[in-house]
């Protein structure tokens, strides 16, 4: 049984200890994501863990953000996952997310797990949104994943089919005003070589379009519910190094 999975625990204990006021910033993201990681090999956690890994989160978040540090958008990705399956806790959810992503709008697994969240209910006017704030090496990277949407082919499959209509048409018309050259040949060469995917981790590489792009595979559940499964794998992805500027 994983911290998120909603059968309640036989007993109560927490391993989330309280946030110590004389660590850095990357000591309590460490420490909260270690408490992540055991907590959900607790079978017998308590019903305040998911609080207390949130406030350790926070902390992490705050001090980080303090001291400028980069993987402060980590520690906010820690808080989106925690809140993200909690009922009623969409809006904080996705304040959280949006913090990360201001924190670092290139980082790659915080983009990964917003879009596998955004995108279960999502009409055209907020997807157009999203792909405007994607950074364009981010929208080439994902194009196949976000044609997936358009077509009613992702994981999700819940975009209404006018919708559908109403974003494939727009798309054109806004990478053209982003001028994003990159990916309207990544849409061409969805579109015209049939590669719209069925979710955003399995998206392929695209076709030439003078961009060397892919995606790299982030784990998520297998379940189809949506308000179940662990993000904790992605976390663990990329806490032992920091990001590295592209050569």
């Amino acid at each position: 049984m994983g911290l998120l999975d909603p059968t309640p625990p036989r007993r109560t204990s927490s391993s989330a200890a309280t946030p110590r006021s004389d660590l850095t910033g990357i000591q309590l993201l460490e420490a909260a994501t270690t408490a992540h990681a055991h907590a959900e090999q607790e079978f017998d956690r308590s019903p305040e863990t998911r609080e207390d890994l949130e406030h350790a989160y926070l902390a992490a978040a705050h001090a980080l953000g303090a001291e400028s540090h980069p993987d402060r958008a980590v520690a906010w990705l820690g808080v989106a996952t925690v809140r993200r399956y909690q009922k009623g806790r969409r809006a904080d959810t996705l304040t959280a997310f949006d913090e990360a992503l201001t924190a670092d709008p290139d980082r790659i697994p915080v983009w990964d797990a917003y879009f596998d969240y955004i995108t279960y209910a999502v009409s055209a006017a907020a997807l157009l949104a999203i792909v405007e704030r994607m950074p364009a090496p981010i929208r080439a990277r994902n194009l196949s994943a976000v044609m997936a949407v358009a077509h009613g082919t992702d994981r999700w499959g819940t975009m209404s089919p006018d919708d559908q209509q109403q974003f494939r048409t727009a798309l054109p018309g806004l990478l053209d005003a982003l001028d994003d050259r990159p990916s309207l040949g990544a849409r061409r060469c969805c579109v015209d070589g049939s590669q719209v995917r069925a979710g955003w981790s399995d998206a392929p590489s695209f076709c030439h379009t003078g961009t060397e792009v892919g995606l790299r595979r982030v784990p998520f559940s297998a379940r189809s519910d949506h308000g179940r499964g662990a993000l904790v794998p992605a976390l663990r992805v990329v806490l032992p190094r920091r990001r590295r500027t592209p050569g």
